[in-house]
């Protein structure tokens, strides 16, 4: 996001491509961003986020244990981490997931349909406090989606 020029009127998005976990440890001069500040600095700089998740693909799998825990390890262990669809979600973009083997071009030209296909819509805040606001938009035509962000910050003044 810090690519993104302030001043720039175009239409911020990010694409990402993960399984959305955590790969390893950080050295001392990263550092860790969780997933609300993610959410948050996307709502601030007005970024769309859409997230491809993959499933992971271990060489070693961890021994499985016996009984219900064991068996939810081994379904879904190799999944993408829901963070990554929400965050899609919260900042009004999209999300899709792809399995190991699965055509990659086919989830990018899906997100590039949509993009290309998007309406915008604007509104004047009631309150300018520079405060998060939530936002709801729907649709009454049947079969249609409508996908856009959560929340916004007000501006102040």
């Amino acid at each position: 996001m810090d690519a993104f020029d302030k001043d720039d009127q175009e239409r911020r998005v990010v694409l990402v491509l993960s399984d959305g976990k955590d790969s390893g440890t950080f050295g001392f001069n990263q550092k860790f961003v969780s997933q609300a500040e993610v959410i948050d600095r996307a709502r601030r700089d007005d970024v769309m986020v859409y997230a491809i998740g993959m499933r992971s693909r271990s060489r070693q799998r961890p021994p499985i244990g016996v009984g219900p825990d064991g068996l939810r390890a081994a379904l879904v262990d190799d999944l993408p981490d829901p963070g990554l669809a929400r965050v899609a979600e919260e900042t009004g973009g999209g999300y899709a997931e792809i399995r190991y083997g699965e055509d990659l071009g086919a989830a990018f030209a899906q997100v590039a349909d949509e993009l290309h296909g998007q309406y915008l819509m604007g509104f004047a805040p009631p309150r300018r406090d520079g405060k998060v606001h939530e936002i709801e938009v729907r649709v009454t035509q049947k079969g249609m989606k409508a996908r856009a962000r959560k929340s916004y910050v007000a501006p102040r003044g």
